[in-house]
Order: structure tokens, then sequence, then C-alpha cells
């Protein structure tokens, strides 16, 4: 079994959801791989640029209370510390989250600039209040590990950052989310840049009332401090790793014919996340490929299961960004729903988005809207016999093709 089956396993009596213990154990992967790994994006013999698994940021979404949301994302602290990624927890601003991540103070002094961002609430960190700061721009800069970042301090200082890598791991609500996050950073590319993991319920229950060791079989202890001592060790062994991924012929094959798919598809139309999925499904299958057999070379095995991941958490993203801009998007949500109407109640996409698009900043952002309208009930969307895109207004027919 791979190292994120073990984890899965290893969290079996945490009551977060699976799927988030799988994106923890993922973080963890990535987090600690940092950039002393990464993929060269090449064409012609030239690569254009790199992708670092440790370039990953992931937050877990649900309501509050039985996801238990802060206590899943806690259980990786000790793998982290295992793999030997520098933390920052907890609210800041954006010079004293420089100076944290420069490691300001530290003997002996780190070896690059790489952190993980762990934090239990996003909005403790991130808020509209920290957006008229740069900080929300400085998380997006960062996010692209660059080789070198100046930053003027000001008070007429500079912090100089080099070999830049920060992972991120936090927790939040949907409301917290829209509340945390400004409309106008859908247009910033925030949003594109982070793995939003939504989880409605649990499918984990335990009341933990081992309250005394003689009631629990000692082999199944020893089995589970084994199993603990062997994840730690290949999280070890993880650190360690250096140098460039290969990729086989099959997998090279299979991700050539899925992009061109992808971007001739209406799902992979638009600026934003469609542009940057094809690197988080790389990034995540370098997590993989290490959770698998502990190697630097990606195979088709890793990226259709990577793809497989990906297609599941993007199916929740509506519930995820429900909340996000709500009252700014209070006019636009009329417009789109005035635009069906004049048209019939029903109306292609390509159609709606000449429409509408000028009150938009960007198709990313109508595409939001247009997903936020479908989670709340207003509007419906479907295909016709050409796989073209459409939407109808819910007390419309269903205007469907019929088999």
């Amino acid at each position: 079994m791979g190292w994120l089956d073990d984890y899965i396993h290893f969290t079996h009596a945490q009551e977060s959801p699976t799927v988030f213990h799988r994106w923890v154990g993922i973080s963890i992967i990535a987090s600690t791989l940092g950039r002393d790994v990464w993929l060269d994006r090449r064409s012609d013999g030239v690569t254009r640029y790199k992708v670092y698994p440790g370039q990953l940021i992931i937050v877990l979404v649900a309501g509050s209370g039985r996801s238990r949301k802060s206590v899943g994302l806690n259980m990786s602290q000790p793998f982290l510390k295992a793999g030997g990624v520098r933390t920052i927890r907890g609210k800041s601003s954006p010079e004293a989250f420089l100076d944290e991540l420069s490691g300001k103070g530290v003997t002996p002094p780190p070896k690059d600039h790489s952190a993980l961002l762990l934090l239990s609430e996003m909005s403790a960190f991130l808020s509209k209040q920290s957006y008229s700061e740069p900080l929300l721009d400085i998380l997006m800069d960062l996010a692209d590990a660059p080789d070198y970042f100046p930053f003027n301090t000001r008070g007429g200082g500079k912090i100089e950052l080099k070999n830049v890598c920060l992972s991120g791991l936090m927790a939040s609500t949907p409301i917290s989310i829209g509340e945390a996050i400004p409309a106008r950073a859908h247009s910033a590319g925030f949003l594109s840049r982070v793995m939003w993991i939504y989880a409605a319920k649990t499918d984990r229950i335990n009341p933990l009332i081992d309250f005394d060791d003689e009631f629990v079989d000692p082999a199944e202890i020893q089995r589970m401090e084994a199993l603990k001592q062997d994840l730690f060790h290949r999280i070890k062994y993880a650190s360690t790793m250096k140098g460039p991924f290969s990729v086989t012929k099959e997998a090279k094959d299979w991700y050539v014919d899925w992009y061109k798919n992808w971007v001739e598809s209406p799902q992979g139309q638009g600026e934003g996340y469609p542009t940057r999925r094809g690197d988080h499904l790389l990034r995540v299958a370098m997590c993989i490929a290490v959770s698998e057999r502990g190697d630097r070379e990606i195979t088709l095995e890793d990226l259709t299961h990577t793809d497989a991941m990906l297609c599941d958490v993007e199916q929740h993203f509506d519930k995820v960004f429900l909340h996000i801009g709500h009252s700014q998007n209070a006019k636009n949500f009329q417009r789109i729903v005035d635009a069906i109407t004049v048209s019939g109640g029903v109306v292609p996409r390509n159609h709606l988005i000449k429409m509408v698009y000028k009150y938009f900043n960007n198709i990313e952002e109508l595409s939001m809207t247009l997903r936020t309208l479908e989670a709340a009930g207003e509007l419906k969307r479907g295909t016709d016999k050409m796989q073209s895109e459409f939407w109808w207004l819910p007390d419309h027919p269903d205007p469907s093709p019929q088999e």
C-alpha cells in the first residue's frame, strides 16, 4: 500500500471525512518535497517554467461542527515535523509574515525560504481588511515559487527571499470564505491557485471511548504504533529526495491527449482555474508517485488516479464559493436571470456570454456566478446532442434532448 493509503488507515479513528485526510496527506508529502523536486515544463528543448509539488495550497471546507476540520488538519503536525517542514501559523501582517518566512532570528538559518502556511481557520490570516494591504497579492506571488522575491517595507527596509516555496494547508467554512475573500479576488487569481476540498458530512463516526488500554487488543496497539513509525520513516525518506521528475511515455501520451481535449471542452474555457488545472494535475501526480513508489517518475496510473481525484473535488466548487461576493454580485445574478428570461427561458451558453460578459471581469467570474445560481436552484444547466452547454430557468420545460 502507498503512503497515502497507510496514512488514511492510521487516521481511521478520527472523525474528519476521509477526503480531508487524503488531502492532508497530500499536503504533508507536497510540503515535505517543497521545491527540492520538480517537473520541467518544456517545449522545443527549452524549459519554460518548473512545477513544484510544494506549490500546493489546500483548503478544507465544510460547515462548523461534525467534520472536525481543525482536528484532522492538526493531525498532520508530527508528520510535518518528521519531514522537516517549517510551519507558519496565526494572524500576521505582511512584513511579519515575510520575516517569519525568511527565517529571521532562526538559528541555524533555514536552507531556503520555504514553509507551510498551516491554519485551522483561514479567515484568521486572510480577511477583507488584510486585502487592502498587499498580503493576498504577496501570497499569489509566493505561490509561483519565485527564485527571488524582494519586498520593500513601510519603514524603508527590504526583505529578500530566495528559492521560495510556500505551501498551504488551511480550513474554513463556505460562509467564512465569503467573508474573508473579496469578490475582486476572483480576477486577481487567488481562487485558481488553491485546491478547495469540500465535504458536506463525514463518512466516519467514532465515539472515542477507549479510556483504558486494557480494553484494546494489544496487538492492534502495536500495529498502529508500527504503522506510525513506518509513516515517519517514509516521509523522512521523501525529505531527502532531490532533482527533476521524469514522465513515462504512456503518461506523456495520455497527458497530451487530455490537455488537448481539456482546452477544447466547455470546462476548459476561460481564465483562472481552467488554465491552471494541468499544473495542479502534475503537482498532485508527483505526490502520488512518491506515495506509491517513492520515486521521481510520473506514470500513467499516477495521472489517471490524480485526474479522478480532481474531478471529485471540482464537482463541489459551487458549494465552496456559494457565499463569495454575494452582495456585490446580486445585480449580476439578476442580469443573468433577466437575459435568460428575455430569451424565452432557455439560452445557449455562448449566446448568454455575449449578452452579459460586459458585467464581469473575466469568464471565470461569470462561470462562478452561473454555478452559484445553479447551486441555489435559480438556474439549470444541460447539454444538447452536440455537447454544447445551455442554461434555462427552473419553471421552463426541460429542453434537454430526449433519448
